[in-house]
This record gives structure tokens, C-alpha cells and sequence, in this order.
């Protein structure tokens, strides 16, 4: 999809990339994943389920339909980067979306991203935790994390 007037190729990017960032994060903080490709398979099925989730949203579903999925290498396992740039990246789409969204449209995107990557660290703990549906606390913390730069808690006491 052609990105929308609205909004500069940057911005249109940082939002196609919401989604992978929270995998890529995810994948950096727990590093004692053992299947990286049931990770990218619960990313795939996750991202299905957030475009009907969102398809009648019209910024939001677009993002969607063109959100970009893991590299060969990221499937591999082989993510790098910094956790703390990622969070940076997660404010500036929350920037973006309360700026050019429906507040209940806005919202409804971060919790996707949330939800996504729930879905994503429940299928990387699978074998780990003998099957149980629990996250690891890297994760829940990196999570936790998220929560707070998309806006979904209130900003941390100075």
C-alpha cells in the first residue's frame, strides 16, 4: 500500500516496523529461546490475527497489511541490536499513532503490538517450561517495558 498523505516516509516506516520491533526485542532479551523459528511462527499467526483485528481501522489496518516480518536471519536467531533504541522506536510510534488516530484506534494498535508480543514469547517458552503458556522475565520485564513507551501505563515518577 501506497503510505498514507498524511505521514512522512519515516513515520510510515517506524509503523510497519511496530510489529517486528517487539519480536526483535523479544528475541534480544531472552536469549535462552530454543526454537526461533516457533517464534517466528507464533510472530506470523499473531500478525494474521492483529490484521482482522484491525482491518477496519484505516491507518492502523494498512500498517498491518504492510508490516514488515523477520529476516532469513532474525528466523535463524541471529537478531542483534539494543533493547533500550527499540523501546525509543516503541515511543515514537506511540507519538505517531496518538497523533494521526482515533484515540480508541490508537489504543487498539498498542494492544495489538502488546498482545503480539505475548503471543510470541508464550510460544518461545513452550518447550522451556514444559509447555506451559508462561513468559520469561526478561520478557515480562522488556514487556512491562513496552507497555509504558506505547503509553499503555503512566509515565515512570521523575
Amino acid at each position: 500500500m501506497t503510505r498514507p498523505a498524511n505521514l512522512d516516509a519515516a513515520s510510515w516506516e517506524l509503523l510497519c516496523r511496530a510489529p517486528l520491533t517487539i519480536w526483535v526485542a523479544l528475541s534480544l532479551v531472552d536469549t535462552t529461546v530454543d526454537s526461533p523459528a516457533r517464534e517466528a511462527a507464533a510472530f506470523q499467526a499473531a500478525l494474521e490475527r492483529a490484521r482482522r483485528r484491525c482491518a477496519n481501522d484505516a491507518l492502523l489496518g494498512a500498517v498491518l497489511r504492510d508490516a514488515r516480518t523477520p529476516s532469513a536471519a532474525q528466523r535463524l536467531g541471529t537478531a542483534a541490536g539494543d533493547v533500550d533504541e527499540l523501546l525509543r522506536r516503541l515511543e515514537q510510534v506511540r507519538e505517531i499513532v496518538d497523533e494521526h488516530c482515533a484515540a480508541d484506534e490508537a489504543e487498539r494498535f498498542k494492544r495489538v503490538l502488546i498482545d503480539m508480543g505475548l503471543t510470541i514469547a508464550r510460544a518461545a517458552n513452550e518447550s522451556v517450561m514444559g509447555g506451559r503458556l508462561s513468559i520469561s522475565q526478561p520478557e515480562e520485564r522488556f514487556l512491562y517495558r513496552a507497555r509504558r513507551a506505547l503509553g499503555l501505563l503512566p509515565p515512570q515518577p521523575r
